[in-house]
């Protein structure tokens, strides 16, 4: 076996772990803000409050997506709400990660439906079937977004953060 042929095999491998891991264990992992890790179910992701949404992807193709509120899931996994958001709040946020390293970052006030009420949704069905391939098994579809580019494939955690502010 050449070289490349092999380094790309042990690729595919590496990457496929976390997706493994993921489906086994059916849960989306998820860290607070103190470090406190919980999980989510797929089968609890499910059973959030859902809706279709109909988008075009970046490649222009049609798709309809089944999808929880990225808020709710995070409601939910974390057993809290922040009804009211101010001061040093306003710099907390998550950050979403797939299984090939990319990541993106979300305000929490952009996502709190009583402040910006952001859609931004953590999905688990395309065209009325759960999600294969390189979307598996969780994919955030954000519609307002003029570029897909925090549109994320194989979410596998969800970690909220706090930037510290200016001295």
């Amino acid at each position: 076996m050449n070289t490349a042929l092999r380094n790309a095999s042990f690729l595919a491998l590496v990457l496929a772990a976390p997706i493994a891991a993921l489906a086994q264990e059916g849960a989306l992992q998820v860290v607070g803000l103190d470090g406190t890790t919980s999980e989510l179910t797929l089968s609890a992701i499910a059973a959030l409050p859902s809706r279709e949404i109909s988008v075009t992807s970046e490649k222009g193709e049609a798709a309809t997506y089944g999808c929880a509120k990225l808020s709710d899931a995070l409601d939910v996994a974390l057993a809290t709400s922040r009804p009211d958001l101010k001061g040093k709040d306003m710099l907390d946020g998550v950050i979403a990660s797939a299984t090939d390293g990319a990541e993106v970052l979300f305000t929490l006030a952009e996502l709190d439906p009583a402040f910006g009420n952001a859609e931004v949704f953590l999905c688990n069905q395309k065209n009325h079937q759960g999600l294969s391939g390189n979307e598996a098994p969780l994919r955030i579809v954000v519609p307002g977004d003029k570029r897909h580019a925090r549109w994320l494939r194989q979410v596998m955690k969800l970690r909220l953060v706090q930037v510290k502010p200016s001295p």
